[in-house]
């Protein structure tokens, strides 16, 4: 092999190696910014649940009692698990499905209108964009027939 084809033959690599390298680069997706993240991550989210169960959920006589029989520390992290989760971070929910959970707990519609006006004002009070607040609704909304299991206001969990 004479010395002009060995050069030829490097340069012909290096540019290839270039343009791939360049290319990938430039036509890569860039990975999209979660829900989570742009919450803020892991911070956020344990700032979100113990707001929202602490300074509303827990005060309010229409949601208070959901709560009456349960282990706080443990609901708190199994609710910092699932909404991580659910907005994009890293899956460390190990708890049973939305419907299983809820199934015999009483929850009507009046709960549920409560409890998600406590997570919008939990998120507005931490200072949460508006749009943010909008996918975080988008996010729970689905839950609603697997949480609401009672349609008789009657058979509800009593105040």
């Amino acid at each position: 092999m004479d010395a002009n084809t060995l050069y030829i033959g490097t340069a012909a690599i290096v540019v290839a190696i270039t343009s791939f390298v360049f290319c990938t680069n430039r036509t890569a997706p860039r990975p999209k910014k979660t829900l989570y993240d742009e919450l803020g991550g892991a911070a956020a989210i344990d700032a979100v649940v113990e707001k929202f169960y602490d300074e509303r959920v827990l005060k309010d006589p229409i949601t208070a009692p959901l709560f009456k029989n349960t282990n706080m520390s443990r609901q708190k992290i199994h609710q910092k698990n699932f909404i991580t989760f659910a907005t994009g971070g890293p899956n460390n929910y190990s708890g049973r499905g939305m419907k299983a959970v809820h199934a015999k707990l009483g929850i009507a519609e009046e709960h549920w209108n409560a409890v998600c006006g406590h997570l919008v004002g939990t998120l507005k009070d931490l200072g949460v964009t508006q749009r943010l607040i909008d996918q975080v609704v988008k996010t729970v909304a689905p839950l609603h027939d697997d949480i609401v299991t009672v349609v008789d206001p009657a058979q509800a969990i009593p105040r």
